[in-house]
């Protein structure tokens, strides 16, 4: 799931999965805020950016937002940044401040792999070059292959 939304709305109060019994006004807040980013950066809340981490960053991205024409490429791209620094801020309440979980498993992988065989990559390399982990720990069977032939 690429966007960071799908694991955040766990902690909203009224969220059927939070089993946490989390509740923040301002958590919940920016979620709204996440969901609806249009309709913030068109009425932003002025009181919101005091109470924010990252809140003159994102009054400029709002500023910088309403600025642009409506439906450019430019606009659009301004509306994701500002809402992923909401979703980032929205993070930031539970990870670091308020903190209503504390994970105490952290994923980790063991594969045993023969010497000649390749095909197994602990690292992926993506088309840009850079090197990220195997998160998933796929290593579909028609990659592999014997070095020694």
């Amino acid at each position: 799931y690429m966007d960071p939304i799908t694991f955040l709305d766990l902690w909203i109060a009224d969220n059927g999965n939070n089993q946490t019994g989390y509740a923040s006004p301002l958590y919940d807040r920016l979620y709204a805020i996440a969901k609806d980013i249009m309709g913030f950066v068109a009425s932003p809340d002025e009181t919101l950016y005091s109470t924010l981490v990252e809140g003159d960053a994102l009054r400029a991205l709002v500023e910088a937002a309403r600025s642009l024409p409506g439906g450019s490429p430019e606009r659009l791209a301004a509306l994701s940044r500002t809402r992923m620094l909401v979703l980032k801020e929205m993070d930031r309440l539970v990870c670091e401040i308020d903190v209503p979980i504390l994970p105490i498993y952290f994923y980790v992988t063991k594969t045993l792999v023969k010497p000649h065989i390749g095909g197994c990559y602990t690292y992926l390399d993506r088309p840009d070059g850079t090197r990220v982990p195997n998160m998933l720990d796929m290593h579909p069977l028609r990659g592999f292959y014997r070095k020694d032939r």
